[in-house]
């Protein structure tokens, strides 16, 4: 279970990943786009930092948006593969009363009568 759990995050961690890449600005060497940090860092040395900071902040929400949107729907349809694939409890129809819970003690009055 530990290793589908393990696989499940490695793969929201690689859309996030993806997604941001994806919406940050072109020519940005690869080491000023691996992280929310490091593309901060790189805009720091620039004239157009501020810009460029706004835009990585900008794709880093919108890449945990996507990212969230899918774990919620993977969460979903979990939940309904499970609902409806695995077996069902039965229900009792009537809850037992503290009448039947009697019977059958020594020294009821039922197993008197």
């Amino acid at each position: 279970m530990q290793s589908n759990s393990a696989l499940g995050v490695a793969g929201l961690g690689s859309l996030l990943a993806t997604v941001y890449r994806g919406k940050l600005p072109d020519g940005l060497p690869e080491d000023a786009v691996s992280s929310l940090g490091a593309t901060l860092s790189h805009a720091r040395g620039r004239a157009d930092g501020e810009a460029l900071a706004e835009a990585a902040r900008s794709a880093f929400t919108d890449a945990q948006s996507v990212t969230m949107s899918v774990g919620v729907a993977a969460a979903l349809t979990g939940a309904a593969v499970a609902l409806l694939a695995l077996p069902g409890r039965t229900s009792r129809a009537v809850a037992p009363g503290p009448e039947s819970e009697e019977v059958g003690r020594p020294g009821s009055q039922r197993d008197a009568e």
